[in-house]
């Protein structure tokens, strides 16, 4: 649920150069209150707590996961931090000059893929744990992409394909009736 949530949101994002046109200027118009600049600042401890919980879920999902190669994870932990401080020593060289559309889809089809992944993962866990029946369906196992031939998990994995879907669809057929509606305000006048 939390990375359905990030991944609807990363989309959702794609505008962004609005929306933080709109935060500059609410901020703009408020900044000189001491009330905004706490306002502010609970906003970005919110935002940073958050992505702090959801790094320590995974990591616990991952520890509990790993068994006695709790130091392939540890190994892993370390390789993603360098990759991020070479990849945002790079974003900071680069600057401005990148476009965040891109990368912000990139980010939401990668969560998408995890989520669907931890899933299936996480039924197939409820299965051994005898909490969910098991109906096997005859094909192979892909479990390093979280794939079970099951039919409860490639059910529960087909709903969470349609909601991911479903949430990178909706805005984008908006933003046609919304077209489509000017398009015909125009041609009546």
């Amino acid at each position: 649920l939390v990375l359905l949530g990030v991944t609807h949101w990363l989309l959702g994002q794609l505008g962004s150069k609005r929306w933080v046109g709109f935060l500059a200027q609410r901020i703009g118009a408020t900044v000189s209150s001491q009330k905004a600049a706490y306002g502010v600042l609970a906003l970005a401890f919110l935002a940073v707590y958050r992505e702090a919980f959801e790094i320590v879920l995974f990591f616990q999902a991952l520890a509990l996961d790993a068994g006695d190669a709790i130091g392939q994870v540890w190994l892993g932990a370390a390789l993603g931090l360098a990759s991020l401080v070479i990849v945002s020593y790079g974003l900071l060289r680069v600057g401005q000059r990148l476009r965040p559309a891109p990368f912000m889809l990139a980010s939401s089809v990668c969560l998408a893929l995890l989520s669907l992944v931890l899933l299936g993962k996480g039924v197939r866990a409820l299965q051994e744990a005898a909490v969910l029946p098991i109906s096997h369906l005859g094909f192979p196992d892909l479990p390093a992409l979280g794939l079970y031939a099951t039919g409860e998990g490639l059910l529960a994995q087909g709903l969470l394909l349609v909601m991911l879907l479903g949430s990178a669809l909706l805005p984008v057929l908006a933003r046609r009736r919304q077209r489509q509606r000017s398009g015909a305000a125009e041609a009546a006048e």
